[in-house]
């Protein structure tokens, strides 16, 4: 039981470690996004969508690259790797709805 619990305990942790990763990395995909969507016309929820499945390919990427080796077992196939990357596009598409919904509630309030 000792040791189930510690690989578990290990596992909970790492996946602290890789919720803060992707944080960081979608904050600068929607930021950057977010500028690009000052200076193009169209649906913004798209560009936010691309944002995102972009910050999880990037960052899966990075650590492959950096760690010699993918530390997101679920990513190391091309099945698994398109999926992550899916959910940052679902990340980014409700980013961005809930980003539309926020602005002119915002917008009355100063007014």
């Amino acid at each position: 039981m000792g040791e189930w619990l510690r690989v578990a305990v290990g596992d909970w942790l790492g996946l602290y470690l890789y919720l803060a990763v992707i944080a960081v990395g979608l904050a600068i995909a929607f930021s950057v996004m977010s500028v690009v969507g000052r200076f193009t016309v169209g649906q913004r929820d798209v560009l936010f969508a691309v944002g995102g499945g972009l910050a999880m390919w990037v960052m899966l990427y990075s650590m492959k690259e950096l760690g010699s080796i993918t530390p997101i077992a679920g990513a190391r196939g091309i099945v698994g790797l398109l999926l992550q990357c899916a959910a940052g596009v679902a990340g980014g598409f409700c980013f961005a709805l809930f980003k539309n919904r926020a602005i002119p509630s915002a917008r009355k309030l100063e007014t």
